[in-house]
């Protein structure tokens, strides 16, 4: 099963220190994450995220103030991962970093 984490840069160090946490889902139930990081230098970073948000089935949120401050996730990502998720049934998971005011239609 492959899902998608969608963070904001400013978060980084706490995306960081998230990731260990998906190495028990990934060993017992073969889920496979993709983050931005994956990208390599020269790659066109928006069609590989975009490749990426239309495999997944499962989708993390890691929320924070700062998430909501990112014009990209709300602009490009949330839209694509709504219509992704609808279509194929999958899960959205917010997963709260920092407590926030936050709500996800």
């Amino acid at each position: 099963m492959k899902g998608f984490i969608s963070y904001t840069h400013a978060d980084h160090k706490l995306f960081q220190e998230f990731k260990p946490h998906l190495a028990h889902s990934a060993r017992q139930g073969g889920a496979e994450f993709w983050a931005d990081e994956r990208i390599n230098a020269g790659e066109q970073w928006n069609s590989e995220i975009e490749q990426a948000v239309d495999q997944a089935e499962i989708f993390l949120l890691l929320v924070s103030a700062k998430f909501f401050q990112s014009l990209y996730i709300f602009g490009t990502e949330l839209p694509r991962i709504k219509v992704r998720a609808a279509a194929c049934g999958g899960l959205v998971v917010p997963v709260i970093l920092k407590r926030c005011t936050w709500e996800f239609e």
